[in-house]
């Protein structure tokens, strides 16, 4: 719908910014034949990571760690905590948000206007151990025009070696979007370290997982990318 479409592209960078950490390692690059820099690898010969790089960079992050609270205190006046499920009139749209699992914490957005819904859903762990967890994310995603989707690690990444470091896998992504009836799921928050060829296969394995679990209608799958706009 033109006005929908319209309110929610005029948000688009709005809320990137709003709904939590924006990494530019979330973006495929808009030509797919020339990899963006993030993408690019590094050279198989260069300087070694050496123990005094190693120690620096873990000072650093637990200074950060230090820190923060001193400037997240300094900022509060700036900021409106939220109130998680409650429905906020934005702009001639209705945002509702949702906490999320994620490190400090993070929340979903869902966007309804015109009888059309976009939910916005990354820095996110969406786990399936917990049923009323997961109902609750249903509920959340039920009926979406678009999902667009914290897909940044695999389904094995996810629950073994990188679980609990705040980010959901693609599988994942299939299976909430499928039992919410969602009709657009849209792959985002790509792992930075993978390159294009990388995040196409991600993207190709993902349309087969929807194609062969799927019950209903299809269910369409892209991956995000800088510049990329949804006609609803």
């Amino acid at each position: 719908m033109p006005i929908a479409r319209q309110r929610i592209c005029r948000q688009r960078h709005r809320i990137g910014r709003t709904a939590g950490a924006f990494h530019p390692g979330s973006l495929m690059p808009r030509d797919q034949r020339e990899p963006a820099a993030a993408y690019r690898r590094l050279p198989v010969e260069g300087p070694k990571t050496t123990g005094k790089g190693i120690a620096l960079s873990v000072v650093a992050g637990l200074l950060m760690g230090y820190f923060y609270r001193f400037v997240a205190a300094s900022m509060s006046a700036d900021f409106v905590h939220l109130e998680p499920g409650k429905r906020h009139d934005v702009a001639g749209m209705t945002v509702t948000t949702k906490l999320q699992r994620h490190g400090g914490d993070s929340y979903g957005f869902r966007f309804e206007a015109d009888g059309r819904s976009v939910v916005y859903s990354t820095d996110s762990e969406h786990k399936l151990t917990d049923p009323q967890e997961t109902a609750s994310v249903v509920d959340f995603f039920r009926n979406a025009d678009v999902v667009i989707f914290d897909a940044m690690y695999s389904l094995a990444e996810a629950t073994t070696v990188k679980a609990d470091w705040g980010h959901s896998s693609n599988v994942v992504g299939v299976e909430l979007c499928q039992l919410a009836g969602a009709r657009h799921l849209c792959l985002f928050h790509h792992e930075p370290a993978n390159d294009d060829e990388t995040v196409a296969q991600v993207l190709a394995e993902t349309r087969r997982l929807e194609e062969i679990t799927r019950a209903g209608q299809p269910m369409q799958v892209t991956a995000a990318y800088d510049g990329m706009e949804i006609e609803l």
